[in-house]
């Protein structure tokens, strides 16, 4: 410790009596506050504290109707794909009994051309197998196109079955105009 710190720690009670006077504090005031500038900016923080507020308001109301409309989106669309599967399924069962009628149909053709029922069985089953993939993707998407892919390849099935009964019928009548006619008696 050196001379003056020893002053002070040992005269300390007797250099605490004195008290500045108001007219130091008052210079002082002035040097750190002049006249022409204004140290009254409570105002400002006030007003960005309500800013702040009706910003942070308006972020958490838009964000609720955000989340509302995602949820009525996902509602609508659940209820979307339950009614495209419910009316595909009714309009898969009604053409898929049309297409198993066909079939049953063609097979009590007694065809003796191997070629011709390898052609008939190739046709449906490339469709089949188009089938089962737009089905897939049924199942992943719900899309209403896929639905309507699938309704066409079922139409299209049986449009060729239809064709392939007409020509069926056509084979069994030049057949039967070729076979010789015994006269009645």
């Amino acid at each position: 410790m050196d001379k003056l710190e020893k002053y002070i720690t040992s005269n300390r009670e007797s250099l605490d009596d004195k008290q500045p006077s108001d007219l130091l504090w008052s210079r002082i005031d002035e040097k750190l506050n002049p006249p022409g500038r204004s140290n009254n900016y409570g105002w400002i923080w006030k007003a960005a504290a309500v800013v702040l507020l009706g910003v942070s308001t308006l972020l958490m109301y838009q964000k609720s109707k955000l989340q509302e409309k995602v949820d009525l989106t996902a509602e609508n669309t659940a209820e979307e794909t339950i009614l495209i599967d419910t009316d595909f399924e009714e309009t898969e069962v009604y053409y898929t009994a049309m297409i198993e009628e066909k079939k049953m149909e063609i097979a009590s053709f007694q065809v003796d051309d191997p070629e011709l029922k390898a052609a008939f069985v190739a046709d449906l089953q490339e469709l089949d197998l188009l089938y089962l993939e737009l089905k897939e993707e049924l199942f992943e998407t719900s899309n209403e196109k896929v639905v309507e892919a699938l309704i066409d390849n079922l139409r299209l099935r049986i449009d060729i079955l239809n064709r392939q009964l007409d020509i069926l019928d056509k084979i069994k009548n030049y057949q039967n105009e070729d076979a010789p006619q015994i006269p009645s008696a």
